[in-house]
């Protein structure tokens, strides 16, 4: 796995913006880091390995301001590098596994480097310090890339349930999945025309539901249970109503049996009792939903996916 191409993959499922050359000159310095390990490796030289970390730092010092720019829509160049910190974890803007990864590395490397001048860094540190602000970056840019899909769906979702035709009579499960059936079969659909990252599709969706559904609670990445460390895409509360919600990128040789046991794992132990699996097609086509009861938790499923995927997948011959 190369962390490089994978980081570079991600940034190129954001939309360009006034983030974008801040979140390139971050990889760049991740690059940096990677060229400076391989010199101290090869040459006499081992001071390269405390450029290494001076590097990751840069990266980590230009990841939390481009997060600050994007999650909270101000702007990071009036603001110290401590001060960003401070309101990133004290106001919760991190989803839990982010300010995890987040806190690794400052407690480790940044802090430590940062205020002893005299540390002197080895081949192991070095190696250990890129991996965990590539940790970080990865985490972070999933929640970047989410959240900048989130704006511009909300943002061109104009009309809630009008638009899409959703009886306000219909259950609170028939009208979720009535929208995204719509929403993903719409030919001027946000997610057309776009890499598709699964995050994209995730904060596409959540940006239309916020937007057509504005009386509903949206949560995302939560954990299902105090003890246990399965998460749900989505959880969507209105009032008593609950339904859990996940994403999967569509495509011909897709596992559906194995994506719908882990919905029927999730829903076992959240205690819900609606679930829906949602298979996003790289591009608008005619989407339908197949629905079933689980037998193992008595949970209403659905899944919803392009219609020419139920025969090619026998998904008609599994209920």
């Amino acid at each position: 796995m190369n962390l490089v191409d994978m980081l570079r993959s991600k940034i190129s499922g954001v939309e360009d913006g006034d983030h974008s050359l801040g979140l390139r000159a971050t990889l760049g310095h991740i690059e940096v880091a990677f060229r400076h390990y391989e010199r101290g490796r090869t040459d006499p030289d081992e001071t390269a390995f405390n450029d290494v970390i001076y590097r990751t730092n840069q990266a980590f010092e230009g990841g939390i301001k481009e997060a600050y720019r994007i999650l909270t829509g101000n702007d990071p160049g009036k603001k110290t590098p401590y001060k960003i910190e401070q309101y990133l974890e004290t106001n919760e803007v991190f989803r839990e596994r982010v300010l995890n990864q987040f806190k690794n590395y400052r407690t480790e490397w940044r802090n430590p480097s940062a205020h002893d001048y005299k540390l002197d860094f080895d081949d192991s540190e070095a190696f250990l310090a890129i991996i965990s602000v590539s940790a970080f970056f990865c985490v972070l840019l999933d929640q970047i890339v989410e959240r900048v899909a989130f704006n511009k769906s909300k943002a061109a979702t104009r009309t809630p349930l009008n638009d899409y035709a959703v009886l306000p009579s219909a259950s609170f499960y028939e009208q979720v999945s009535s929208l995204i059936q719509h929403f993903l079969s719409k030919e001027d659909s946000v997610l057309n025309n776009e890499i598709k990252l699964e995050t994209t599709v995730i904060g596409s969706l959540h940006g239309m539901l916020a937007s057509s559904l504005p009386d509903i609670d949206i949560y995302l990445e939560q954990n299902l249970s105090s003890d246990s460390m399965y998460r749900a895409d989505i959880i969507l509360k209105r009032g008593q109503d609950q339904l859990l919600i996940e994403i999967k990128r569509w495509s011909k040789r897709r596992d559906i049996t194995g994506a719908r046991y882990q919905v029927e794992k999730y829903l076992r132990v959240s205690g819900l009792s609606h679930g829906l699996l949602v298979f996003a097609p790289d591009k608008a086509e005619a989407i339908s939903v197949v629905e079933y009861q689980s037998e193992s938790t008595g949970s209403k499923i659905g899944i919803i996916l392009p219609q020419s995927g139920i025969g090619n997948n026998g998904i008609e011959a599994m209920f």
